[in-house]
Formats: structure tokens, C-alpha cells, sequence
């Protein structure tokens, strides 16, 4: 499995507006569809966090945009996880 951090060239790409309406506070179906294409990572993020869970490994951001798009976080308590300890 890889994972890319390659900055998106284009501010419309679906993936851009799904995190941008995630950001404002709107519930993952309300970013679902302003992304208006699928973005894979809604669905790959909760697997991801099942198999280092069933593997030991810890994996606090990945744990973190989980519970984001569950709606059990807002966005910026996640980041003030990162940032405050």
C-alpha cells in the first residue's frame, strides 16, 4: 500500500473539496457531495485504522481522521492534538 502527499495541482479536485467542506464543519455526506466524485480515502481511512489497530501499530493521525469522519471530532480538535499534546 502507498500513500501519496503530492499537493494537488488543482484547488477544485475532488479530494480538495471534500477536505474544505470537512474543514467548515459540514458532516462527511455534506462533503461526500461537494466533492461530487469519489474520493477514496473516506472509505480506505477506517480500514486503514482497523488493520494497524489489529496489528499494534499506532497511528494517531489516521486515528484521528477516522473519528473525524464518524463525527465523533471536529477538525480542529484533531489538529490541537498534533499541535497542544
Amino acid at each position: 500500500m502507498a500513500i501519496s502527499c503530492r499537493p494537488s495541482r488543482s484547488t477544485s479536485a475532488p479530494k480538495v473539496a471534500l477536505g474544505r467542506a470537512l474543514a467548515q464543519g459540514k458532516s462527511i455526506a455534506q462533503a461526500i457531495e461537494a466533492a461530487q466524485l469519489r474520493v477514496e480515502a473516506v472509505a480506505l481511512i477506517p480500514r486503514l485504522v482497523a488493520f494497524a489497530r489489529a496489528r499494534g501499530v499506532q497511528a494517531p493521525a489516521f486515528d484521528g481522521l477516522s473519528r473525524m469522519l464518524e463525527g465523533k471530532h471536529k477538525p480542529e480538535e484533531n489538529l490541537g492534538k498534533f499541535f497542544h499534546g
